[in-house]
């Protein structure tokens, strides 16, 4: 009798610094909310320009979108597999770094600008421009004391809770060759 055997990859999963970063989520959603819901009210009987309707229907789904961030933001988490670090918020964010694509593993301050997808204090998510570059994040740390990993393409910003532990796993999986710390 044949026995087939299939190994799962050995996952190791860490999570992220605690933070309050859903917070700032949820108080931009209810202050888009609040604001759309006054001045629709403010001139009862007077009509509203179609463009100012077009303009409450996008900050409705900014709202809502923000809502869904802040629904997300537990499922954070950083995942080792057998051949990447699998970088998770959920279902909306998800990136893929290979292991022999790291060139670089280090905890920086980073330079915040005015652009920016998603940042507020206690978060930062997506395509983030600092004054360093621009980093795919997916951290709750805004900008000081982001574990920074560099790829032959991007550079990413993340921040786990036990990122001794986190460096020497990685390090692990990498073969032992310490990413450029």
């Amino acid at each position: 009798m044949d026995v087939v055997s299939t190994m799962d990859p050995v996952i190791e999963s860490f999570r992220p610094k605690p933070s309050q970063g859903w917070m700032w989520l949820v108080a931009t959603a209810l202050l888009m909310l609040a604001v759309v819901g006054f001045t629709v009210n403010a001139a009862p009987g007077e009509e509203i320009p179609s463009w100012v309707w077009v303009l409450y229907a996008v900050i409705i789904l900014i709202a809502i979108w923000s809502l869904v961030l802040a629904a997300n933001f537990p499922a954070m988490r950083y995942d080792l597999t057998n051949d990447a670090l699998v970088i998770r918020y959920g279902v909306v964010l998800h990136y893929s770094l290979p292991y022999h694509s790291i060139s670089e593993v280090a905890n920086r301050d980073l330079s915040p600008t005015l652009w920016s997808s998603t940042r507020f204090p206690g978060i930062a998510l997506y395509k983030v421009i600092y004054s360093e570059g621009t980093y795919l994040m997916c951290s709750t740390r805004m900008s000081k004391g982001v574990l920074v990993i560099e790829t032959e393409g991007d550079d990413y910003g993340i921040s786990p809770a036990e990122e001794d532990r986190f460096v020497a796993a990685l390090t692990a999986r990498m073969g032992g060759k310490a990413p450029g710390m």
